[in-house]
């Protein structure tokens, strides 16, 4: 039990986080969410709905996971099924442990599509056009699948693509624009895979999208919702990259090229996780502790900087409204920043998030402060985030550091590796974009 205010601010936020990893996991979720009774499989979504399928007429269960979250989630959701055949795909960013039954995998790229993806694709488009109506198809999306499943469009190329992605995450567009540009070149996002559906498919998902719109998680491969040509223009121009295309992909964008674009099948979609339930967990383990718990319920989201003094004047709110209280308070909040890339250094929105409220952090008595990517990598650091604390800024000081240049070259993850104060969460269990914890402690 957590109580002691003299307890390093840090140490609690570590023990908080410890208590919630096996209640986020995906295993327990599952767990949570799917109940099979005979062959009766009742699933259960975020808003307690139930959804009830008989799986007794399938001689075949499909299973078509792609996402950084997908091994885990294929390996928990096959033990469903140990009377069926088994068979499929999963595609994910991490190399893991081929030890799926009947399922094969593919690690492909991430966040920059690449050529293993486009065969990964094409090996899931062969599989379905395979699949008869005794086979039953279960596609479990989890974040990070728009990346590791590209299929251009003809006459776009891969490489195209990847410069264009590049550049508008760079330039700091945010996930559904990156998605909606994915959407429009791609023959199978935004429902585009459901031209080769031919039986029932349920789709199940894991959200790491702000608010859970169906069609922004993954870029819906089995949702139809492809942009039109004017909102995929639009975006461009507003980046300054519509004159980067070729002449091939500005012609596309004349007409729209999806407009007669409507398949027969459709997908149950069904979302059993998102950022909210991880803070709800998160919260749950600090109450069992005596903590105090207060929720930040507006998304963070937007330029990294101003999501920074957003926070910031949140928190001070909180701090003043309990001033005359004593004991142990957390704050939650979560989204997904966007950071614009002039430097070349390592990090991501996260440490970058951390090292925005260094100076804020020092002028609270014993607080602490960390951004977690919930997928365990924070852009191109292979770390979950920074865990700092009221004593940060001192010890950056004494280190003879200047966080100003580490933030000029958005190198924060150098900086933090210097000072020890790197944070590492499980890769793979979930992904539901970030989440912050702010703690502090009242006398």
């Amino acid at each position: 039990m957590i109580g002691n205010n003299q307890i390093n601010p840090k140490y609690v936020i570590e023990k908080i986080i410890q208590g919630t990893i096996p209640e986020v996991s995906i295993n327990k979720i599952l767990n949570s969410q799917l109940i099979r009774k005979g062959n009766i499989l009742t699933v259960k979504n975020l808003s307690g709905e139930i959804y009830k399928l008989n799986i007794e007429p399938y001689d075949e269960i499909i299973i078509l996971g792609v996402g950084k979250a997908s091994y885990k989630f294929s390996d928990a959701f096959q033990d469903l099924f140990p009377d069926k055949k088994v068979s499929g795909l999963i595609v994910s960013k991490e190399k893991v442990e081929d030890n799926l039954i009947g399922i094969k995998f593919v690690k492909a790229g991430h966040p920059i599509p690449d050529y293993q993806g486009i065969k990964a694709a094409k090996q899931i488009i062969s599989i379905l056009k395979r699949t008869e109506r005794n086979k039953l198809i279960f596609f479990l999306l989890s974040g990070g699948a728009s990346s590791l499943l590209p299929l251009p469009i003809e006459g776009f190329s891969l490489k195209e693509k990847v410069k264009i992605t590049k550049e508008l995450i760079s330039r700091g567009a945010d996930i559904n624009e990156i998605n909606s540009f994915r959407k429009y070149f791609s023959k199978i996002k935004g429902g585009g895979l459901l031209q080769f559906i031919k039986t029932k498919c349920v789709t199940l998902i894991i959200s790491d999208v702000i608010g859970n719109p169906i069609s922004a998680i993954g870029s819906a491969p089995t949702l139809l919702s492809k942009p039109s040509n004017h909102e995929v223009k639009k975006i461009l121009v507003k980046y300054n990259l519509y004159n980067d295309l070729s002449i091939t992909a500005k012609m596309k964008l004349r007409k729209n090229i999806w407009q007669e674009f409507k398949p027969e099948c459709v997908s149950e979609n069904i979302i059993l996780f998102d950022n909210k339930g991880f803070q709800n967990i998160a919260a749950s383990v600090a109450l069992k502790n005596n903590i105090q718990v207060h929720f930040i319920n507006d998304f963070i989201c937007g330029d990294v900087k101003i999501a920074a003094r957003k926070l910031i004047r949140k928190y001070k709110l909180i701090i003043n409204e309990t001033k005359n209280g004593k004991g142990i308070h957390l704050v939650l909040s979560g989204g997904e920043t966007t950071v614009k890339v002039h430097g070349k250094g390592k990090g991501g929105r996260n440490h970058e998030l951390s090292l925005l409220m260094l100076n804020f952090i020092s002028q609270v008595n014993k607080a602490a402060f960390l951004s977690l990517a919930s997928d365990g990598d924070d852009g191109n650091s292979l770390n979950a985030g920074a865990l700092i604390d009221s004593d940060s800024k001192l010890l950056i000081k004494k280190s003879k550091l200047n966080p100003e240049k580490f933030l000029e070259s958005n190198d924060s993850f150098s900086l933090f590796k210097l000072t020890g104060e790197l944070f590492q969460f499980p890769k793979g269990i979930t992904n539901v974009m970030d989440i912050q914890f702010f703690l502090f402690m009242n006398n």
